[in-house]
């Protein structure tokens, strides 16, 4: 049994990740690909290759940080501009207006904790949008690094208020169809897809609103757990939010990976995407990735994870892209690092 197999093998047998798909490719060719373990825990359908994964977190680097970085192509935006020259319906209490790059960043004064609008998830998608444009800014901006959903739910609505259209209809315009993504949608699976769909049984949170507060078929597919598993993205459905909310599979964030490695944007533009944006002294995060240095990739290697059992990266100077999906345990810390280690190990095959 190589190094690989060995090290999926206890982490399934541990029982830390139930099923994964693990791919290595570069923009010509794949280099390695597995699939393993069961996609749905309870009823033991087993991993494959088209299984479609809630990617959590790992929207905001591919759908809203893609998004921003078009805008940014067109000039329609500027990073360093204050959140509210482009939403001026921002009414959060604020020790400063963060930027938009301190709100990629996530050094934007805001907290990772909810108080502020979970209370209005009980009330339907309407009362939480509204909410949503409460969110206070506690802390003076650029002072410290606070990883925050809540900094990409705000650039989500940055982005709809500049184009005038839905986060899904853009990502789709923009990212799905130009780089071959056939499978992936913002917000809910397709439906001629929902059979493929990964179950990973984690925790959803006490939050629940009443059927009534729920539009029909949004309540159905949250009883058949076919939702983000982000409860903020899951309850303002149907608007689609930019901290959480992309299912898609391998193949289609292989797709997105060469249409990356590619440059699709003006050189200024993938510089934003893959440069340190954070002051000096915090965690280096570019207008979308994390860039922290994991020993596996080169330092232009750029990357995200997922909550709910993803990681995701593209080295563009090898050049490469690597993912591991899959549906984990609750003890998140160890698999976020099993997967790290499960890629080190891919990657180890590739070179023999």
């Amino acid at each position: 049994m190589t190094g690989f197999s060995a090290l999926l093998e206890e982490q399934l047998a541990q029982g830390l990740i139930y099923g994964c798909v693990v791919m290595i490719g570069t923009p010509e060719e794949e280099l390695f690909f597995r699939a393993a373990g069961t996609a749905d825990r309870k009823s033991g359908v087993p991993m494959t290759r088209e299984a479609l994964f809630d990617m959590a977190s790992v929207t905001k680097a591919v759908c809203t940080a893609t998004l921003l970085a078009r805008l940014h192509a067109e000039g329609r935006i500027d990073y360093d501009a204050p959140l509210t020259a482009c939403l001026p319906e921002f009414r959060g209490k604020a020790a400063a207006i963060p930027t938009l790059r301190e709100l990629a960043a996530h050094c934007s004064g805001i907290g990772n904790a909810r108080p502020h609008y979970d209370p209005a998830m009980l009330q339907g998608s309407e009362a939480l949008m509204a909410a949503l444009h409460e969110i206070p800014v506690p802390t003076l901006p650029g002072t410290e690094y606070v990883y925050s959903c809540a900094n990409y739910i705000l650039l989500g609505l940055v982005i709809e208020k500049i184009t005038g259209q839905a986060l899904e209809q853009l990502a789709q315009k923009e990212i799905f169809a130009p780089a071959g993504m056939v499978r992936s949608s913002w917000g809910m699976p397709r439906p001629e897809f929902r059979n493929r769909t990964v179950h990973e049984y984690l925790p959803r949170g006490p939050i629940v609103p009443g059927e009534a507060a729920v539009p029909p078929e949004v309540w159905q597919l949250h009883l058949a757990d076919e939702l983000p598993s982000d409860p903020t993205a899951r309850w303002a459905l149907p608007r689609r939010i930019g901290n959480a909310g992309l299912f898609s599979c391998a193949d289609d964030l292989a797709r997105f990976a060469r249409w990356l490695l590619k440059r699709p944007f003006p050189e200024e533009t993938m510089r934003e995407l893959c440069r340190n944006s954070a002051p000096a002294g915090l965690h280096p995060r570019s207008c979308g990735w994390d860039l922290e240095p994991t020993r596996v990739f080169s330092d232009s290697a750029i990357h995200h994870t997922g909550w709910s059992g993803q990681s995701f990266w593209i080295d563009f100077e090898r050049p490469l892209f690597a993912l591991v999906l899959t549906n984990r345990s609750e003890e998140y810390a160890r698999a976020k690092s099993g997967r790290l280690e499960l890629i080190r190990a891919a990657l180890n095959e590739t070179a023999k």
